[in-house]
């Protein structure tokens, strides 16, 4: 099991990171890994479903995430229902001095998949997931995404 927790503040209301982060045509932009991510053509709700398009050591694969928890500019949650190996990833975010502070906790089982790589697999995972939440900070904090 892979488990990774990681929070970044950002300076931009939640209502501003929330919409940014539910959006999946933004995923390509800040989540190096993602190649591309569209949504199943219904509004973004608990059930919704997102067909995701990934690269990770050097293979890609497809998930299809479906959103389990849904409370605007507090929640959001996913989890795969097909894909390469099970995996969850929770979006916390609340008010903060600065703006809005953004915890992630993802979890992963690549089971006998990964099993041998473990540990490079938890230090990919993590170090993707530092450098995925600073350009997500960046990007929101550029004249771009004003």
């Amino acid at each position: 099991m892979v488990r990774v927790e990681h929070a970044v503040e950002i300076a931009r209301p939640p209502a501003d990171v929330f919409a940014f982060l539910t959006d999946p045509s933004n995923l390509p932009h800040w989540q190096e890994s993602c190649v591309a991510a569209e949504p199943d053509g219904q509004p973004l709700s608990t059930g919704t479903r997102i067909a995701e398009r990934r690269r990770f050591l050097g293979r890609e694969a497809r998930t299809l995430m479906e959103i389990v928890e849904l409370e605007p500019n507090v929640v959001y949650e996913l989890e795969s229902v097909e894909g390469p190996f099970p995996l969850t990833v929770r979006h916390e975010l609340e008010e903060c001095p600065v703006g809005t502070r953004v915890k992630v906790i993802a979890q992963a089982d690549p089971g006998r998949l990964l099993r041998f790589a473990s540990r490079m697999v938890d230090r990919a995972v993590r170090e993707a997931t530092r450098k995925d939440f600073a350009k997500l900070k960046a990007l929101l904090e550029s004249d771009e995404a004003a």
